[in-house]
């Protein structure tokens, strides 16, 4: 059995899961209640009016009431009857018919097992069927082409006026979104590239500068920003007008955007900004969440970024961080700036992935228990804890041990870890078949040994650039193995792997390209043991002197320790409630369109679409942060399901439309065989989408 806070985690996900669906089937009965409404204004016989898929769970039927299944016998049966007996009695078939309606509805309601979709079912229409005619007066055929392009297009009308009212009523209440200000910029990124549209001077993006318009269009929120820079065209530059505290006029700055390798996306290597607000405990330095930074070295602390940049001048001194913590008591925390490692990518925890990784000339860390989470299923293992050994791995990295612990999901693990007794020496720790939960965590937050050890995991064999070009670090060709400890670079001493980096900095910067490493290789059989000290010379290239020469000093405490800074989105009067709705329906429905043509371009790919699987998913964690996000997502959702539906392909409405504009100027139908041909193409198009992205929903859920 799960403790107590697994079993309520798993509720919540459900009741999440419900709301979507419900929601998801609320979409649709609106969008199927167009085609209804505009079929019974046009005259036409409505057979039946369905809110999902498969077998019946409830109809309704006037004149027989509910059933839990199909009442269409029946009706079909004393259709029948009435038109026998109209032809016994040489009465017009018009006449019995309405006889027969008044007795019992041609239209059955239902309520099918499968909540995602739903149709209108016409008498004489049917999408996947072209030759279902019908010659009745009140057939979809009789009715007059226009007539015709009103009802199949009203379902897409109908979700559009929805997603504008569900925008109109998240704007009036407000919503938290957020930021559009600068936070992070990655020291190599298209942000740090950035130049002025006017003069071509560069001018990189920095912490605080605050984006007004992207490519002109107004920017509200973060999303909007990394969505512009997401669908801009291959090769070519977004503008971004900036607002920078202090500068006399704003900026406009020309960005190129650049693929990011871990999302596949279009990037241009900057975050949100962060708040003053701690986002989680940090045991480490005795601050608990929701403590606030005050100051940094006596200067006020305007965000959660002030410790970087205070750590980037500091030349390595000391800072002084004042907080207040939730209870208002202040406490003041010293922090000691480390040397900046490299960063990189290398083969994710998943399939195709690529993750983020510090690393110097290509050793990194091994793993590092930086803090234990309550809810967690790992028991014994404690903060500050050294992964020595994880399953069969000796000396992971983040990388390879958490990949190895998520590969025994709803398992359990055996992990070997060192740990400092009072003494301050580091001592075994057999951790025996610690539970793996089903997603694949022993509860704690990973990180890595590099300010605390010289230990390394094993020398990664390649890294990515920024051009999805690969490469191999200076040590990774060396023969540095797993486990090693680096004790001195040129002759001086070092005790973790960030004094190393600041070693090979300073012999870089000194024009130095061949280092000498003292290090001390494992011993089989004792994973804290060492041997003796063996010299390994390793050639720095120029690619890496490049990347060396650019680092700086960071803070053990950063900028990811804090919350996003938020901002409330919201409407201060009806009206423009009703503008922004308008504006936002229209903008999404123009990125839904865009991703169509990015895809085509390839910036976009397959495997960023989502099927049901992702989207309930997707739903279920925006619904966990509050009812007005879950409107929101389904604004979102409806906005997409008009534009798809009126796509121009035969089995959906806007293929339909199609094809009633040709006959509206022919004067005759599209021939059956011609439908018959290009509704079998796109189902089969649409089939295959359906299960491209479904396997993709399936494999990123199960992290595989």
């Amino acid at each position: 059995m799960g403790s107590s806070d697994e079993r309520y985690n798993m509720l919540g996900t459900a009741f999440d899961l419900l709301l979507v669906i419900l929601g998801f089937g609320f979409i649709v009965f609106i969008h199927e209640l167009g085609h209804f409404l505009a079929a019974r204004w046009a005259g036409i016989r409505v057979l039946a009016f369905a809110v999902g898929f498969g077998p019946s769970v409830l109809t309704y039927r006037k004149g027989v009431g509910f059933k839990n299944t199909t009442s269409e016998p029946q009706y079909l049966q004393q259709l029948r009857n009435s038109m026998d007996a109209a032809v016994t009695a040489q009465t017009p078939e018009a006449q019995a018919l309405a006889q027969l309606h008044r007795r019992i509805s041609p239209t059955e309601y239902r309520l099918n097992i499968l909540p995602f979709g739903g149709y209108v079912k016409m008498l004489g229409q049917e999408d996947l069927n072209p030759t279902a005619t019908s010659a009745a007066p009140d057939s979809y055929q009789t009715c007059s082409p226009w007539k015709r392009m009103v009802v199949i297009s009203a379902g897409v009308v109908m979700n559009i006026i929805l997603a504008a009212i569900l925008f109109i009523i998240v704007m009036m209440v407000g919503r938290q979104v957020d930021a559009p200000t600068v936070g992070y910029v990655e020291a190599t990124s298209p942000a740090m590239r950035a130049v002025d549209v006017g003069t071509g001077a560069s001018i990189p993006l920095q912490t605080g500068d605050r984006i007004l318009t992207a490519d002109g269009k107004e920017v509200r929120a973060f999303d909007d920003v990394m969505l512009a820079v997401a669908m801009s065209k291959k090769n070519e530059a977004v503008t971004l007008q900036v607002e920078r505290p202090g500068a006399p006029s704003t900026l406009n700055l020309r960005v190129q955007p650049e693929e990011n390798l871990s999302t596949g996306l279009l990037a241009a290597g900057f975050t949100p900004v962060n708040s003053t607000k701690i986002a989680f405990e940090l045991p480490m330095f005795d601050l608990p969440k929701g403590s606030m930074l005050l100051s940094v070295n006596g200067k006020p602390a305007s965000d959660g970024h002030a410790i970087d940049t205070a750590a980037h001048a500091s030349s390595g001194e000391p800072l002084i961080a004042k907080f207040s913590l939730p209870d208002g008591t202040p406490k003041d925390v010293t922090l000691t700036p480390v040397a900046e490692l490299q960063r990189g990518l290398v083969a994710g925890t998943t399939k195709d992935a690529l993750t983020p990784i510090e690393h110097l000339l290509g050793l990194s860390g091994v793993l590092r228990v930086a803090g234990v989470r309550a809810e967690g299923s790992g028991k014994g293992i404690k903060a500050g804890d050294v992964v020595l050994k994880v399953g069969t791995i000796e000396f992971p990295s983040t990388v390879t041990g958490t990949r190895e612990i998520r590969s025994r999901k709803g398992s359990t693990v055996d992990l070997t870890v060192a740990r400092k007794n009072e003494a301050g020496a580091y001592t075994i720790v057999q951790l025996p078949a610690v539970k793996v939960d089903r997603d694949g965590r022993v509860g704690f937050d990973a990180s890595d040994s590099s300010e605390h050890l010289p230990i390394i995991a094993a020398p990664l064999a390649v890294i990515m650039n920024a051009k999805m070009e690969s490469r191999v670090p200076s040590a990774a060709s060396s023969n540095v193995t797993a486990g090693s400890s680096i004790v001195a670079v040129n002759s001086d001493a070092t005790a973790t792997l960030r004094d190393v980096a600041l070693r090979v900095r300073q012999a870089v910067q000194r024009g130095e390209t061949n280092l000498a490493l003292t290090i001390r290789r494992p011993v089989a059989g004792d994973l804290l043991a060492q041997g003796p000290d063996e010299v390994v010379t390793i050639a720095i290239s120029p690619e890496d002197a490049e990347q060396i020469k650019s680092l700086a000093w960071t803070a053990d405490l950063s900028w990811q320790a804090f919350e996003i800074q938020q901002q409330t989105m919201k409407a201060s009067n009806p009206l423009e409630a009703l503008h922004f709705g308008y504006d936002e329906t229209k903008r999404v429905m123009g990125m839904t369109y865009l991703t169509f043509a990015r895809l085509a371009q390839g910036t976009v790919k397959i495997e960023h679409l989502k099927g049901p699987i992702g989207i309930a998913h997707l739903g279920t964690l925006v619904a966990d942060r509050g009812f007005i996000w879950l409107l929101f997502f389904l604004a979102l959702i409806s906005v997409n399901l008009a534009v798809i539906n009126f796509l121009p392909l035969p089995i959906v409405d806007g293929g339909q439309f199609l094809f009633l504009l040709y006959e509206a100027i022919r004067g005759k139908p599209v021939p059956v065989g011609f439908q018959n041909g290009v509704t079998m193409v796109g189902l089969v198009l649409i089939a295959g989408m359906f299960l491209v992205v479904t396997f993709n929903d399936v494999r990123n859920l199960l992290g595989i």
